[in-house]
């Protein structure tokens, strides 16, 4: 009979919301504490993976139960760690943490490349597609003169 009692605390708190009390403080401090060792560096304004706190994580979640909330990002996980672009680097009580296989640069790189290859390798038709959309500025064009001029140095130093 106590199983069932907690199985049905277990169940109800998965139906809440995280503002109506699903953590503890002390759960919430050590999930925060863990978070911020590990997982921050990547999950922040401008990392390289999805912010997972702060006001737009709160607005895309505010409405999802515990739940929906974990089965998302374990999910999401998941289905990445199958395609092999994150693997799990070790566990902590209940949490597993994951690294990027690949940094943002080089998988940067790789779309790159991958994109220039249905190409040819030509980058022509892509640059026109760029200047055509309005998607290729004057500081674009700047920057990739001086990175032409510095390939050049390079080249003629060999």
């Amino acid at each position: 009979m106590t199983v069932w009692a907690v199985h049905i605390h277990f169940v109800s708190a998965q139906d809440k919301t995280a503002d109506q009390g699903v953590y503890t403080s002390a759960q919430a401090a050590r999930g925060a504490a863990v978070f911020e060792a590990h997982c921050v560096s990547c999950h922040r304004e401008g990392g390289s993976a999805p912010v997972l706190a702060g006001a737009r994580f709160t607005k895309a979640f505010a409405d999802a139960t515990l739940l929906s909330v974990f089965t998302t990002i374990q999910t999401t996980m998941y289905r990445l760690e199958t395609k092999r672009a994150i693997k799990r680097t070790r566990k902590i009580s209940n949490a597993h943490i994951f690294e990027a296989v690949l940094s943002r640069t080089a998988a940067h790189r790789r779309i790159v490349d991958e994109l220039l290859a249905l190409f040819g390798g030509r980058t022509q038709p892509v640059m026109s597609h760029l200047i055509e959309a309005g998607k290729l500025t004057l500081d674009d064009l700047r920057d990739a003169e001086k990175a032409i001029r510095k390939h050049s140095a390079k080249e003629r130093a060999k």
